[in-house]
């Protein structure tokens, strides 16, 4: 597989389609920063829609897993 972090058997399908790049950002960021976290707790705790996942919802996941984060928003100006 070669990744750096191994997806619980059966996520990886779930994980790896478009719509889910955040949640799956997420659990990579947070088991990174050395916070175990079930990548299933992170799809349950997101609100997806066929446009992506809610950041704000992302960012309340993050939060209720222990990590501390600050939306921001950015231009290209």
């Amino acid at each position: 597989h070669g990744s750096i972090i191994e997806t619980p058997q059966g996520l990886e399908e779930a994980l790896s389609r478009d719509r889910v790049c955040g949640p799956r950002t997420l659990w990579t960021g947070l088991s990174l920063l050395g916070i175990p976290v079930d990548p299933t707790l992170i799809l349950r705790g997101t609100i997806m829609s066929r446009e992506g996942t809610s950041l704000w919802s992302l960012s309340e996941t993050a939060k209720s897993n222990g990590a501390d984060v600050q939306g921001l928003r950015l231009t290209w100006d």
